[in-house]
């Protein structure tokens, strides 16, 4: 018999989960990928108009112009153009697209392992500097999203979401949102996925996960649907590790999945689901006052009136500008 009263339930978790499933946190992460390919182009053509005699003498590794020009920017632009091609049925709400975020984790694996970016400081002093960071910043991004949607039936770890350092880009309200477990929605290990949401298993020391209703890879029928997988957990609480020989992996075992929902108060689910939506061209006039985010400037959070103009910053070069509303607290 299972204790729903064991079973925590983490809104901070919950809501980064959902987060991590919108429109918005993919396209301002296609975007930031996008600058980064800018930002690395930018600097390879100047390194290519200033190559030293002696250039050709070194290790092809190390000849940026040879092996970015020519090998990581088109990786990285067909990666982008992939990303891409996907907007519009990711908005129409085929989710299996946020998969697609798996190929910038890859590129960038690539390019640490094989591809040195010191030349960079040739050109601009501290300019790997700067590319470190960009990078840094869409692997967390990138990761964020391709695990969330059940990439390899790929898990969080109990209460990992709740660390600083996988919620950039994440701006929470003054109040999180209030959930609760729905068990008329309840999936056991390997029996199909009916509904897509948000789950919580029964193994109290496991992150939620998202699941998806969708076929089977290579399904042979319009039934085959994609099952329930394991869930990674810890046998013991972790907070409790003291020591290092009281830490421990966790396992995968079989469980039995939840439906978690949000708690509807007031109209505030209809708020979201209405308002979180809306995005705007920088230039236009604000349909709505409150916060706004873009990724031209992800660490801020302005707050503009309706009517105001929404700024282009045409100062960071960015090019399109977006703004993203983002509630009113």
């Amino acid at each position: 018999m299972i204790d729903l009263q064991k079973l925590e339930l983490l809104p901070k978790e919950i809501y980064v989960i959902e987060q991590f499933t919108t429109y918005r946190y993919y396209y301002q992460t296609v975007l930031l990928w996008e600058d980064l390919i800018q930002y690395a182009e930018k600097l390879l053509d100047q390194y290519s108009a200033n190559l030293a005699p002696d250039h050709r003498s070194q290790h092809p590794s190390h000849q940026a112009d040879y092996v970015w020009g020519t090998m990581v920017l088109p990786n990285f632009k067909g990666t982008l153009h992939h990303l891409l091609d996907g907007l519009e049925d990711l908005k129409a709400g085929f989710l299996p697209i946020l998969r697609r975020m798996s190929s910038i984790r890859n590129d960038l694996i690539a390019q640490w392992r094989d591809y040195p970016y010191d030349w960079m400081d040739q050109v601009q002093k501290g300019a790997s500097v700067v590319f470190k960071e960009k990078r840094d910043i869409l692997s967390i991004r990138a990761t964020n999203i391709y695990i969330t949607s059940d990439y390899h039936d790929s898990q969080w770890d109990y209460k990992n979401l709740l660390e600083d350092r996988y919620l950039i880009g994440i701006n929470f309200p003054n109040s999180l949102p209030k959930y609760k477990l729905n068990t008329a929605v309840m999936i056991k290990t390997d029996e199909p996925i009916m509904v897509t949401g948000i789950y919580r298993s029964t193994e109290p020391y496991s992150a939620c996960k998202f699941l998806m209703q969708e076929l089977k890879m290579g399904a042979e029928n319009d039934d085959d649907w994609k099952l329930a997988p394991e869930v990674s957990a810890f046998e013991n609480n972790p907070d409790l590790w003291t020591t290092p020989d009281t830490i421990e992996d966790p396992r995968e075992v079989p469980t039995t999945w939840i439906l978690v929902e949000q708690v509807t108060e007031n109209n505030d689910a209809d708020f979201v689901s209405n308002n979180l939506g809306i995005s705007q061209k920088g230039g236009e006039k604000c349909s709505k006052t409150g916060y706004w985010t873009t990724p031209a400037q992800p660490d801020t959070r302005p707050y503009f009136t309706q009517g105001e103009i929404l700024p282009t910053l045409s100062q960071t070069d960015w090019g399109e500008v977006y703004w993203y509303f983002d509630g009113l607290d």
